[in-house]
């Protein structure tokens, strides 16, 4: 949590203490869901006394870190559409990268990267000739 820097003292302060109480905030409505099962934002609100708009803004963050995901919606209070949150990762969510071993090096002419670059002068004098001989070669 940030504020911008023409925002006024106030807004940093805020942002500094959001910064420290979101953590338990976002503590507080994993434990409602988790005791009461599928909630709306404006239920976690009510049912744990936290002010609806400190408790919308904390449900985007534990959704990217596949903490809660949406099940579908439900009427709210005042009869708008609601996303309705459940504990857990999307259901068809992608499983976490599995890191791949380290690929082999790649040779050229049997070398390593590293060895033709050092040595690419070298070899490519010595192409160089071994194609002049072949070139003197094939034109007798």
């Amino acid at each position: 949590m940030h504020a911008r820097k023409s925002d006024p003292a106030t807004s940093h302060a805020a942002a500094t203490a959001i910064t420290y109480a979101a953590p338990g905030i976002e503590q507080d409505i994993l434990d409602y869901i988790e005791a009461y099962g599928p909630s709306t934002i404006q239920e976690i609100a009510d049912g744990t006394a936290i002010n609806l708009v400190t408790v919308s803004p904390r449900v985007a963050p534990l959704r990217r870190r596949g903490q809660v995901h949406s099940i579908g919606k439900r009427k709210n209070p005042s009869g708008c559409l609601a996303l309705v949150w459940a504990l857990g990762p999307e259901p068809d969510a992608a499983p976490a990268a599995v890191p791949l071993p380290e690929p082999e090096p790649v040779r050229v002419l049997g070398m390593t990267e590293t060895e033709w670059k050092a040595n690419r002068t070298a070899y490519l004098t010595a192409c160089g000739d071994l194609l002049e001989v072949v070139r003197r070669l094939s034109i007798r």
